[in-house]
């Protein structure tokens, strides 16, 4: 069986036979887009930003250029140099610091493309992220200097997370939860409390998420429509050749 992207796939065990009597409860239950694989060829965007974040942050650790790349309020706001907003997501202040975000980043990435599209990465993704940065440095001290993807991938893990709920249709409402929270518990919440790292950005980042992914959902939800739609055609269809 194959999806509308021709990727194949394996429906669940253990489905009834009759399935156009199943109650409607039952039914929304059948594989809906979650029991797709991640599509391989989207990989490589989230790659490739994640390789121009690694170009950049070498050019602010070794180059007299990367005074231009942090953010801050007064350089943004009073010297009006807007496109720090972007530039400071980009920008990590060593190897871990970059690493630390770019797993999560690709992770999150690729999956919020695969299936929830453009929409979600990267549109929504830097949109949150540049407006975590906006309310960062507005509410930091003028001076206090900001880079690092930490905001946008607390946006990217939100977004996730509330679509998660919304669209896990073989799963009931209190396991979507559950399950939700544990991973949010896992994912942000730091086991220990190092200087340096800008906890206000993960905050905001993460409320910025919501908000895209509130934002954004109906063409989002059109989307996945569409999708399960072919999916649950093409399981009822494998369903009754195998009777």
């Amino acid at each position: 069986m194959t999806d509308t992207n021709n990727r194949e796939y394996t429906p669940r065990e253990g489905a009834p036979d009759d399935l156009e009597y199943l109650p409607e409860e039952e039914r929304s239950r059948l594989p809906g887009i979650f029991s797709l694989p991640p599509d391989k060829k989207l990989i490589h965007g989230p790659l490739q930003i994640f390789f121009l974040m690694l170009v950049t942050s070498i050019v602010y650790w070794s180059y007299p250029q990367g005074k231009y790349l942090a953010a801050s309020g007064k350089l943004v706001f009073q010297n009006g140099e807007y496109w720090r907003l972007v530039t400071a997501l980009f920008t990590h202040g060593d190897l871990a610091h970059l690493l630390a975000n770019g797993w999560i980043f690709v992770l999150f990435g690729w999956m919020l493309r695969t299936y929830f599209g453009f929409w979600a990465f990267p549109a929504a993704s830097f949109g949150a992220g540049i407006l975590t940065n906006v309310v960062t440095v507005y509410l930091y001290p003028p001076e206090t200097g900001l880079i690092g993807a930490s905001g946008m991938v607390h946006s990217m893990v939100a977004l996730w997370i509330v679509w998660y709920i919304f669209f896990d249709r073989e799963r009931s409402v209190g396991q979507r939860l559950l399950r939700a929270t544990g991973f949010s518990l896992a994912m942000l919440v730091p086991a220990v409390v190092k200087p340096g790292v800008s906890y206000l950005a993960h905050g905001v980042g993460f409320v910025a998420g919501i908000g895209f992914s509130l934002l954004i959902f109906l063409p989002v939800k059109r989307r996945i429509a569409g999708i399960e739609k072919k999916i649950k055609e093409d399981f009822i269809q494998y369903e009754e050749e195998q009777l």
